[in-house]
């Protein structure tokens, strides 16, 4: 019980593991082996409770209530974790555009801000899109395993299963699309903000090495999730969105979808 009080706290305050070995009275040797076993134990339940639902259809119909976009099985976005520099011979991959060290987590969730994936191992200056593409659930989209639609920001390619705002809307219909899938995807948002607000450690930074780094943000995830599901949330947060200037480049299909939805639900 003292072991996982000793990790909550840790997550909790987001202060040095120092501080939290004075706390519980042990060494601050005892308490970086406690923090880290803990985390590992519980980002070891990451199937149990970081999943995609198998009821696709009773996701769309509660994202389709938010917002009236059809299709959605997910609200993707990337925060950035600060971190210490991990190593001197690739410490410039870890600067991000803020110019401080961090890791780009990427995070789908459904319409309650429960989180169904998460990406949590690249540097900080890695592209959004970058990351999008290389993981496993665009791979399932792409083969057609998972079938419905993400929605992303302009930081995204567009592509037939993840939508992108329109930059220049020409008509009502692609207005009413904007305005859609902006309120609709506007959860990932929420979800980073409580998670961040939950579990101070990720808005102020981890000074721990960088694999006990990624596992305690899975590890957190976890946490937020379970939290969610006991019903133990806090409404009174301030949203994290950071807007995009990089464009990624879309492909036909991605454009194809996104006028045949624009046509069929907004025209």
């Amino acid at each position: 019980m003292q072991q996982v009080l000793t990790a909550l706290r840790f997550y909790a305050t987001g202060t040095f593991q120092r501080v939290i070995g004075d706390l519980f009275g042990v060494s601050v040797f005892a308490a970086c082996r406690v923090i880290h076993k803990v985390s590992r134990a519980i980002a070891k339940q990451k199937r149990q409770f970081l999943s995609i639902p198998g009821n696709l259809a009773d996701v769309k119909r509660k994202f389709y209530d938010v917002g009236h976009f059809p299709g959605v099985i997910g609200a993707i976005d990337c925060t950035h974790v600060r971190v210490i520099c991990p190593n001197k011979e690739n410490a410039m991959a870890f600067v991000n555009r803020k110019q401080f060290y961090s890791i780009n987590v990427q995070a789908v969730c459904d319409s309650d801000a429960f989180i169904t994936n998460i990406v949590a191992r690249w540097p900080g200056s890695t592209h959004d899109s970058r990351i999008f593409e290389n993981s496993n659930i665009a791979d399932k989209l792409r083969d057609g395993v998972l079938d419905g639609i993400l929605l992303g920001d302009s930081g995204y390619a567009c592509r037939a299963y993840l939508l992108t705002p329109i930059l220049k809307p020409k008509n009502a219909g692609e207005v009413r699309y904007n305005t859609a899938r902006r309120r609709t995807r506007c959860v990932i948002e929420r979800c980073f903000g409580l998670l961040k607000r939950r579990f101070p450690c990720l808005h102020l930074g981890l000074r721990t090495a960088l694999p006990n780094t990624l596992v305690i943000i899975v590890a957190t995830a976890v946490l937020h999730n379970f939290a969610l599901i006991h019903q133990d949330f806090d409404e009174d947060i301030e949203d994290e969105y950071v807007p995009f200037d990089i464009v990624a480049a879309a492909d036909a299909s991605g454009d194809a979808k996104r006028q045949l939805i624009i046509s069929r639900y907004f025209a």
